[in-house]
């Protein structure tokens, strides 16, 4: 997993995530992706909202969706249930330093 990762407000951004290889992700129960800032959650992901390839989790987040952080530390937390019942939480968290921008708003 990410250990610390840079994201400016405003932008679209890509986030990859790889998990160990005896976690496949592709037909889990359920995902959540969830993005949190001053421990108040902001927004979650589900597995529709995300590619996954067997332990690979690709995440794509819009202008609108990197607007609603603050600048300055937020964290992400990957919540899964396998297909075989097994529930993975990520822990601790991965840290995101959230970059500001002058020009705020999407364009």
């Amino acid at each position: 997993m990410l250990d610390v990762h840079n994201i400016s407000r405003g932008t679209t951004h890509t986030l990859t995530l790889t998990l160990p290889p005896e976690y496949d992700l592709t037909n889990c129960e359920s995902l959540y992706l969830t993005f949190a800032q001053n421990d108040k959650e902001l927004f979650s992901l589900t597995k529709d909202d995300v590619d996954i390839n067997l332990n690979v989790i690709i995440a794509k987040l819009s202008q609108e969706r990197t607007l609603e952080f603050n600048t300055g530390r937020a964290e992400m937390q990957l919540r899964a249930k396998l297909n075989n019942g097994d529930v993975i939480t990520q822990q601790p968290p991965t840290k995101l330093c959230i970059g500001k921008i002058y020009k705020d708003g999407v364009i």
